[in-house]
């Protein structure tokens, strides 16, 4: 991406969270809180560099549906409103983490879940790549080989159960390439 089109993707953000953060500091859902930009504070014409960054962006904003006019006849700077994309984009500009690269460690002597759980990396689902990774890990074991071939057929089991199928549509495919 080159640096004007990054710049203008940060002001973007910028905006969307200081208009959501206003949202939430004062209690209200987004369609309640109108904005106008027509007369900004000299405060927020800093934080963008200019008025003209600042009214760019909103125009930008609003032609990308992440702000809306409230009413007709405003002028294009005044009775806006963040939609409910623009509050998301703002609120995974503040949870946007970079992920850590980690490497995979797996301890096979039992998983317990007390709660909604997920396979894979953030919120990339690799089942395939787990349980390859299990059946190698159990291979490894010092575990005998009775214990290491109940525990393929266990995976193998629930890998070939009809409603894993169903849930994962690859899952006759990994059980089969797995053992």
């Amino acid at each position: 991406m080159d640096e004007s089109r990054k710049l203008k993707e940060q002001n973007i953000d910028k905006l969307l969270v200081m208009l959501n953060d206003q949202i939430e500091d004062a209690g209200e859902v987004t369609n309640c809180v109108e904005f106008g930009f027509s007369q900004p504070e000299p405060e927020l014409i800093e934080y963008f560099g200019s008025e003209e960054i600042l009214k760019a962006t909103v125009l930008t904003c609003i032609s990308r549906g992440f702000l809306k006019r409230k009413y007709t006849g405003c002028g294009d700077y005044d009775g806006l409103f963040l939609t409910e994309e623009g509050q998301c984009r703002a609120i995974s500009v503040i949870n946007q983490k970079t992920p850590e690269p980690s490497a995979a460690s797996i301890n096979i002597d039992q998983i317990i879940n007390n709660g909604p759980s997920q396979i894979g990396n953030n919120n990339v689902l690799n089942i395939t790549n787990i349980l390859s990774q299990l059946m190698e890990q159990a291979d490894k074991t010092n575990a005998s080989e009775e214990e290491k071939n109940d525990f393929k057929t266990k995976v193998n089991a629930v890998l070939s159960h009809p409603l894993i199928n169903t849930i994962i549509s690859a899952g006759a495919g990994i059980a089969g390439s797995l053992l």
